[in-house]
């Protein structure tokens, strides 16, 4: 019986996504707002992050795939600041809800005697075969106002979500999803001693 289910249910995957698996879906890529935290600790400059992703086009964020898994299309983020921008909010909002003021490069004054705080998409990617998964892996830095690193750390996120329509909703949950557990490991960092210790030098 169970075996009966799972047949009905990849052939009503296979005919949803052969449907759409074609082409380029662009996706509006999301994270959740976190609270500012009452508590503060100082002002950091956030640059621009980077997007060091091994991908012809930076739009570019995943395949699309047909009931059989094979690849016909690729999935782009909609959101006009890019991977890279989407990830420099993500971090400034985990700053924030640790307890620092962030002046966003190109949102704000140059900074002068600060903290700066650096990234690096390295990963960012979705994929799927009756299931749907992402994963996002930023690196991070921060240097003191004269330039010297002061701190560094390697932030993940993953989520994998039971793939039912393949319709653009359920690509941006699994992606808010993996990124929202990488802003909750980052908040957890921004708020140790030692990243507390590194910001003051």
């Amino acid at each position: 019986m169970h075996k009966i289910a799972r047949l009905i249910f990849l052939a009503v995957s296979a005919l949803s996504l052969s449907q759409c698996a074609v082409g380029t879906t662009k996706i509006n890529a999301v994270h959740t707002p976190l609270p500012a935290s009452s508590q503060p600790r100082g002002t950091i400059y956030v640059k621009q992050f980077t997007d060091s992703r091994q991908v012809d086009n930076k739009a570019t964020i995943g395949n699309k795939r047909n009931g059989f898994g094979m690849v016909l299309g690729t999935l782009a983020i909609k959101n006009k600041e890019g991977v890279s921008g989407l990830m420099t909010e993500a971090v400034a909002d985990a700053l924030r809800a640790s307890g620092y003021k962030t002046i966003i490069e190109g949102q704000g004054t140059t900074p002068g005697n600060l903290p700066v705080m650096e990234g690096d998409v390295y990963e960012f990617w979705m994929d799927l075969f009756t299931t749907t998964w992402h994963n996002v892996g930023v690196e991070l830095k921060l240097r003191n106002p004269s330039g010297k690193l002061a701190w560094e750390k390697k932030i993940n996120g993953t989520e994998t979500n039971v793939l039912w329509l393949g319709i653009s909703e359920e690509f941006t949950k699994v992606m808010r999803q993996s990124i929202d557990e990488a802003k909750q490991e980052t908040v957890k960092e921004f708020s140790s001693a030692s990243f507390s210790a590194a910001a003051k030098q």
